[in-house]
């Protein structure tokens, strides 16, 4: 039987999600910036990981869905859920707009928290087979999707279907617990990503020299692996860099401000009277 979210607290953070967060990010943000070019002038190389960069969206909408999900208890406890929610995350993401657009998307994040909830306390033979099962599905689908060798679904666009894949790839990670993709390389890439990818941009920008003259030099491939290879060596230190001095000591001013706004709101009348 799945845990009750009202006795049994859950993990704020799970591994399983900073994972997929270093895969969406490094394979996606960084890898498109490879060819060493401005936008309107990309090169014509690595298609299907520029389709995997367009489509990761998808993936971010499916893990905010069930993130949120995860972390809302801790909210509702809080005795003021909405205002504990938007204070945590007012400078980390807000997709609200964007939401209104991709709203059967978060509605799969969601059902795929509830799923999860059902089966994280199955027995260990159960769950890692079906967990190994949905890693291959997502996989196996998205790379059919890539290469356009899916047929149209009536009623699902491409992107949507992508979100169907990626959720599979989710719900696996959570149920086998990979050791190859959830470690603590890409734990800390996940716990950095979110200011790794504020940070890459500006990076990248004092590079697309070097990254031209790699081009000009080195044959098509060498050259991408090698420009996504000086980003990511110099972009991860900057953004540890951003993490530790200025995200993390904002997330703990957030948690002070709360805690004073919730401790005003628990204290009794006459003790809030008295201290004016």
């Amino acid at each position: 039987m799945a845990q009750d979210l009202d006795t049994e607290p859950l993990q704020s953070r799970l591994p399983q999600l900073d994972a997929l967060r270093t895969g969406r990010l490094v394979c996606g943000d960084l890898s498109r910036h490879g060819d060493g070019r401005s936008r309107s002038r990309r090169a014509s190389g690595a298609p299907a990981v520029r389709r995997w960069a367009v489509t990761r969206v998808a993936l971010f909408f499916v893990m905010s869905a069930f993130s949120l999900s995860l972390t809302w208890p801790r909210h509702a406890a809080s005795g003021v859920a909405l205002r504990s929610f938007y204070l945590n995350r007012w400078f980390r993401i807000a997709p609200l707009l964007l939401a209104l657009t991709h709203w059967l998307v978060l509605a799969w994040g969601c059902v795929l928290f509830q799923l999860w909830l059902c089966l994280r306390d199955k027995p260990v033979r159960i769950r890692r087979p079906l967990g190994v099962a949905l890693l291959l599905v997502g996989v196996i689908g998205n790379a059919l999707l890539f290469y356009r060798m899916l047929p149209p679904v009536p009623g699902l666009s491409g992107w949507n279907q992508s979100a169907v894949f990626y959720g599979a790839m989710l719900l696996g990670l959570l149920l086998a617990n990979n050791r190859l993709l959830v470690n603590r390389a890409t734990c800390f890439l996940g716990t950095i990503s979110y200011s790794l990818y504020l940070v890459h941009p500006f990076v990248v920008s004092l590079l697309y020299g070097v990254f031209a003259r790699s081009h000009e030099h080195l044959p098509p491939g060498a050259a991408y692996a090698g420009c996504a290879a000086i980003s990511l060596a110099l972009a991860i230190p900057a953004a540890w860099l951003t993490y530790r001095f200025v995200e993390k000591p904002g997330i703990r001013l957030g948690y002070r401000l709360f805690a004073r706004v919730s401790a005003r709101k628990r204290a009794p009348a006459g003790e809030t009277q008295g201290a004016y």
